[in-house]
């Protein structure tokens, strides 16, 4: 995907539903986004998940 794909395709979603989110899918995304490249690796990661 080219960066001009992907900015305009973004979305602010700003309504949400009442449904569960299944915990895991939970456990995957913060699995696959612990991967994520943070450029020098400064800034620390807090993550609630409620």
């Amino acid at each position: 995907m080219k960066v001009s794909d992907a900015v305009s395709l973004r979305a602010s979603i700003r309504a949400f539903t009442n449904q569960e989110v299944d915990s895991d899918l939970i456990k995957e995304l913060l699995q696959k986004s612990s991967r994520s490249r943070i450029g020098g690796n400064l800034q620390p990661w807090r993550i609630y998940v409620i």
